[in-house]
């Protein structure tokens, strides 16, 4: 299975080779939001952006761009699987 970047379409062949990608790629760039179409300056203001959306697309992407997966304990594991399951069916090709 491949995820592709929602900003190049550079196919990657996991979530944190994705991750990877786009942190080394489009740190410092202005992007479009791959959801709304809203312009940002830089990665920064795109994971500001979908931050505070409340749609399940918007939360995959900020999953995507912000969340670190590694270091979780207790009842954050659960949420973060449901935001990875999410994220997977977003983002596959």
């Amino acid at each position: 299975m491949s995820y592709k970047c929602p900003f190049c379409g550079e196919l990657e062949p996991s979530i944190n080779w994705l991750r990877i990608h786009i942190r080394k790629c489009h740190y410092n760039e202005p992007l479009t939001c791959p959801v709304c179409g809203y312009r940002a300056r830089s990665l920064r203001g795109i994971i500001n952006h979908s931050c505070g959306r409340y749609d399940e697309k918007h939360k995959a992407l900020y999953y995507l761009l912000h969340r670190n997966t590694r270091n979780t304990t207790g009842a954050k594991v659960e949420k973060q699987m449901t935001y990875l399951k999410q994220l997977k069916e977003v983002f596959k090709v």
